[in-house]
């Protein structure tokens, strides 16, 4: 073998053995790749097991500090959530060191990588008084009518729509219509009484020419010691004149604007005189107050036991439920 025939055999030997060492070299890294995506997979799956876990226990701390929320007049103070498993933790930084190797160990591409478009922001506005009302559910499935009537009237008294939802649930059970016969002459959807709300019922009345068949007098100049004329004046109306009346007094708008005026009228003393209270127990006073009066509170308040605390006792404990579905929307 000459020279150059030599030459030639250690060229392609050569070649040949830097081509078998480049192919095992590239199978090599194809098992490494492998075996980094396959502990990379594990990772994540483990990963995500322990997130899971570490979101309920969030969620048991979350749930309890809710509840506490409720009711901050009381004592109670919510259970800590649990720190993170150490495997959760452990696993997930095992995660990061294992992205960070991949990066840099893999093969870079000739392609342009893909630009990145920024994610749109998931922040919603907070919620206006206007707004929530709006989403508050017709859970007692009034009438339409009625439904807006009720919303139109809390917005305007400034009051939770859920609120005189409930009230008008016990007071009328949506019953346009409805009259009381405890003797006060309590019409429509919140049954005002005409006896004792007749200054806020006097425009409505004047407006449909029925004033005058139940009292000579304006409104401002009656007092309360012409209740029991006013009643036996209603009493005494014919079949007409009564109906005339009683339209007025269970037109839905007027009904509402009424017993509404009446509630948060309530509302305000109960927040004047208990400041302190939560949103949820002044509203239960309210509810009271406009159920058997102002004084009725004091009495409750003050542990007095009487068949007229049972009573407004009870009266809540009904409106309460109520409540309590307005608000969870079913």
């Amino acid at each position: 073998m000459n020279k150059k025939e030599l030459l030639d055999f250690r060229y392609y030997d050569d070649a040949a053995l830097e081509d078998e060492a480049r192919i095992e070299s590239i199978r090599r890294r194809k098992a490494e790749s492998a075996e980094r995506k396959k502990r990379l997979q594990h990772n994540r799956v483990m990963a995500f097991i322990g997130g899971a876990a570490l979101a309920a226990t969030i969620g048991i701390g979350s749930k309890a500090m809710a509840t506490s929320s409720k009711h901050p007049e009381t004592n109670h103070t919510p259970a800590a959530a649990a720190p993170a498993p150490e495997s959760a933790l452990l696993q997930t930084d095992s995660l990061q060191d294992n992205e960070v190797q991949v990066k840099d160990t893999e093969p870079e591409s000739d392609e342009e990588p893909a630009k990145t478009v920024p994610e749109k922001s998931t922040k919603t506005k907070p919620e206006t008084a206007d707004a929530k009302s709006e989403q508050s559910s017709n859970v007692f499935d009034f009438e339409p009518q009625v439904w807006q009537g009720i919303k139109k009237a809390a917005k305007s008294h400034d009051l939770s729509v859920e609120f005189v939802t409930s009230i008008v649930n016990q007071e009328s059970h949506g019953d346009t219509q409805a009259e009381s016969q405890d003797g006060f002459s309590s019409f429509g959807l919140m049954q005002p009484s005409l006896v004792y709300h007749f200054s806020e019922f006097a425009p409505a009345l004047k407006k449909a020419n029925v004033l005058s068949v139940l009292t000579s007098k304006s409104a401002n100049e009656i007092t309360p010691d012409d209740n029991t004329a006013l009643l036996a004046s209603f009493e005494q109306l014919n079949k007409t004149q009564r109906a005339k009346v009683t339209n007025v007094l269970c037109d839905i708008g007027t009904n509402l604007d009424v017993g509404c005026a009446y509630l948060k009228g309530e509302v305000a003393k109960v927040k004047q005189e208990y400041p302190n209270l939560s949103r949820d127990k002044q509203f239960e006073l309210a509810a009271m107050a406009y159920n058997g009066g102002s004084s009725v509170v004091d009495e409750y308040m003050n542990g007095v036991k009487s068949p007229r605390v049972d009573n407004v006792e009870q009266y809540w404990q009904f409106v309460n439920s109520y409540y309590g579905q307005a608000k969870a929307g079913k």
